[in-house]
C-alpha cells in the first residue's frame, strides 16, 4: 500500500514547515526512519502493512506541536491510506 501523510492546521488548511519523520514500528518501539519531510504532504510507496509512527520534531512557525508522536496502522484493505497530523496556532498565554 501507499501512505500519504498530510500536515494541517486545526481548520484543515495545509501547513508546511513542520519537520516530520515516518518510522517503522509503533511509537513505543520505533525502528528505522523511513523518511523525513517538511512539506504539507508526503506519500510513501510500497509500505508493508503494520504499525508505524510519525514524529513531529518541529512545528511550523506560529503553531505548536500538539502530539509529538502519532501511531498509525497500515492495513491490507486499502491501496492508499491517508493520515492527518494537526497543529493548533501557538497563542501566547496571558497572565492577569
Amino acid at each position: 500500500p501507499k501512505v500519504t501523510i498530510y500536515k494541517q492546521d486545526d481548520e484543515g488548511n495545509a501547513l508546511s514547515g513542520a519537520e516530520l519523520t515516518f518510522y517503522n514500528g509503533a511509537c513505543s518501539n520505533k525502528g528505522s526512519a523511513i523518511g523525513t519531510f517538511n512539506t504539507s504532504s508526503k506519500t510513501f510507496s510500497s509500505v508493508v502493512p503494520g504499525n508505524y509512527c510519525v514524529v513531529e520534531t518541529s512545528a511550523p512557525t506560529g503553531y505548536k506541536i500538539e502530539h509529538a508522536e502519532t501511531d498509525i496502522t497500515v492495513n491490507y484493505a486499502n491501496t492508499t491510506q491517508s493520515f492527518y497530523i494537526t497543529n493548533a496556532p501557538d497563542t501566547p498565554e496571558h497572565t492577569i
